[in-house]
């Protein structure tokens, strides 16, 4: 045996020695006298229910991501799209062309559209 699983041992073995000198159940596991399960029973079940609470965290961590992307607005869609000639207005009115040039391009616009 290594070192540790000496270790181990001596510290199970002393438990094991102080529980029956306190008056305990010194012939069965020692685990069931301290309130535990005892046995591998005991680890089993400790095992499944760490493995529940792992999956209930990941389930609700996945559920709520997709709340939360359902939830999000698509890009874009927060204000309507301008039409062409609504941006065309928008720069006559802001100054940005002459009206020659606003006349022209609105012009172009009726043709094409």
């Amino acid at each position: 045996m290594d070192e540790a699983a000496r270790h181990c041992a001596a510290m199970m073995e002393t438990m094991h020695g102080a529980h029956g000198a306190a008056g305990g159940d010194s012939g069965a596991g020692w685990m069931m006298g301290m309130g535990g399960m005892g046995g591998m029973g005991g680890m089993l079940a400790g095992g499944l229910l760490w493995v529940l609470i792992i999956v209930i965290v990941i389930a609700l961590l996945v559920v709520g991501g997709i709340w939360l992307l359902r939830r999000r607005e698509p890009a874009g869609t927060s204000m309507p799209a301008q039409t062409a000639r609504q941006t065309l207005d928008h720069r006559y009115a802001a100054g940005e062309l002459d009206r020659e040039t606003y006349l022209q391009m609105r012009s172009d616009l009726e043709v094409s559209g």
